[in-house]
Formats: C-alpha cells, structure tokens, sequence
C-alpha cells in the first residue's frame, strides 16, 4: 500500500493533465446473472506502457463462496504493442481503490482526522481502511454490514493487522463518531441520512460504478464539496450524480475539482475545518496500469512469475 500511494498520484495527475488515453470503458451487463464485465484500456505515457483491464462484478458471488470481483489485466509495450504480462487484477483492484481513497483522504480529509466508519465489510472495504491508514492513522474503525458473519470477521481481522479497535455499529452510531467515512458496497440506495454526517467530514465514496447504483443521499451533494477521479467517467456513471442532477439536487458545474488536480497542487483541496468533502469515485484504469507496471519491473528485477510463449 505504501507503494502504491506515490504511483496513484502520479497516474491521477498524468489523467487531469490530459496526458494519459483513457477510451470510455465498455460495460458488458448481464442481467440475468447479476452481473458486469467491464472492459478498461489505458495508456500511460510516463510508464510507456498500455493494458487492457477485464473485471468482472458479480453481485451473487458470495452467497456461493466466490469472489465478488473476477479480474485480469494484460500490460502491453507501448512502443511495440508486445504482450508484457498477465496478472491477476482481483487483488490489483482492491489495492488501487483504498490506495486512491488514501490519496484522496490526504488531499482533502482534515489533518488530524483519526476516526473513520467503513460501510462493507468485503475485500475492498478492508483494502479502503488499510489505504487511510496509511494517511491518517486510525484510532478507532466503525464497521457498518448487513451479514453478522462477515462483520465479525471483519472486525477480527482488520483490528489484529492493524492493531486499532474495530467495532461493528449502526450507520448512525457510525456516523455520529467519525471523522472519515468510506463506502464499498454495490448498493443501490442511499446508505445513511445526511443528517448523520458531522461537519468536517470526508468521504470516499469508491462502491457504485453505475448510474443506478448510490451509496450516498442524494441531498448531501448540494452541501459537500465534490471531487471526483474523472470528471466525464463520474458525470456519465456515477449513481450519486447523476441520480442527483435528475433530482434537482446537483448539477455537473457544481463539480470542485479531479483527485488529479488537487494532487498536483492547482487547485486547493479543503477550504475549512468544518467543510464535507466527498471523492467519489468510479474506478480508472489508470489506477490499474500504474501499480501493474510497477509489479511488472519489481518481478522482472526478482525474476518472478511464469514466462509464456506466444
């Protein structure tokens, strides 16, 4: 994680600058099953590189034992086009995300934040509270689910890695303490009231990838400040803001800022103790190829991996 915080300012910020392609990505959505596969290609000049990202969200997976998230990312020499590696992109995705919402807690959270309240208690929610802590470290975790089972799994794994007090609570017992809230699951309604949220907060909102998936109230957009990874991404897939424009709540103006502009320090982030910034987020491949080329020369200079003809 600690790694991973640098490569996700620098991929941001080569994404608000214009520098890095990003095609739309395509969503193949297969209903009957409940379920995406989304296609994500990206081109990274500083890394000379090019992948294509396939993940797939299957939101019935863990009722059968399985992942909810299925991935993999093919890298790419993008002065040749020659297939580089394969990876795993489920474990890819997860750190990516809590690495960004890291990035994004650190750009906008206030200094001495040191409570946070997580709502899911899946790979991605544990991979969100490992990145903030990385930013600000945590004294106390609120942990917000709706199957038992997982929350106290939940609790007892992230408190003895991390050694902070883990505690399962209500979204308004969570709310009512924290000073840093992050959403990861697939909802499709709004998790909490906006009266529960205390002034000052932050949020990183990283579940919903499509417009009919909220995590957040829709009235809580018209008093927080809103930063987003990709303005035309999150303006055309963000559940939030797109649910919240067609209400009348918000409009696209209203948006403050990229994670990327902030990161590179032309646009100011927080303006006071007592403002809710929100991030809200829809995944970018950029995140993806940035920590793969990583992983990539790390393995090549460790001569890891299997090497495959084609």
């Amino acid at each position: 994680m600690a790694d991973a915080l640098p490569l996700m300012k620098s991929a941001f910020i080569q994404l608000s600058e214009g520098r890095a392609r990003v095609p739309v990505r395509t969503n193949l959505n297969v209903e009957e099953h409940h379920g995406d596969s989304l296609i994500m290609p990206v081109f990274l000049p500083d890394q000379a590189r090019t992948a294509v990202k396939v993940v797939s969200v299957y939101r019935g997976n863990p009722s059968v034992g399985l992942p909810l998230i299925h991935g993999v990312l093919l890298v790419l020499d993008a002065e040749t086009g020659r297939p580089l590696s394969l990876m795993d992109a489920e474990y890819l995705t997860a750190l990516r995300t809590g690495a960004a919402s890291a990035l994004a807690t650190d750009c906008l959270a206030r200094r001495d934040a040191k409570t946070l309240a997580v709502f899911g208690t899946g790979v991605q929610a544990r991979f969100q509270v490992r990145g903030i802590h990385q930013v600000r470290p945590l004294e106390t975790v609120w942990v917000c689910g709706r199957t038992p089972r997982n929350v106290a799994s939940f609790v007892e794994e992230v408190s003895d890695e991390l050694d902070v007090p883990v505690m399962a609570a209500s979204p308004r017992e969570a709310l009512a303490n924290a000073e840093l809230v992050c959403t990861a699951t697939t909802s499709d309604r709004p998790l909490f009231e906006t009266s529960m949220v205390r002034p000052g907060t932050h949020l990183n909102a990283v579940g919903g990838y499509r417009p009919d998936m909220t995590e957040i109230p829709l009235d809580l957009l018209a008093s927080a400040t809103v930063v987003v990874d990709h303005r035309a991404s999150c303006l055309a897939e963000a559940g939030e803001l797109v649910q919240a424009e067609a209400r009348g709540f918000w409009q696209p103006s209203d948006v403050h800022g990229e994670l990327g502009e902030i990161a590179a320090g032309t646009l100011k982030g927080r303006g006071d103790q007592n403002e809710i910034t929100l991030f809200k987020s829809v995944g970018n491949a950029v995140q993806d190829l940035a920590v793969a080329a990583f992983i990539l020369e790390r393995a090549e200079a460790m001569s890891l991996g299997t090497r495959l003809s084609f």
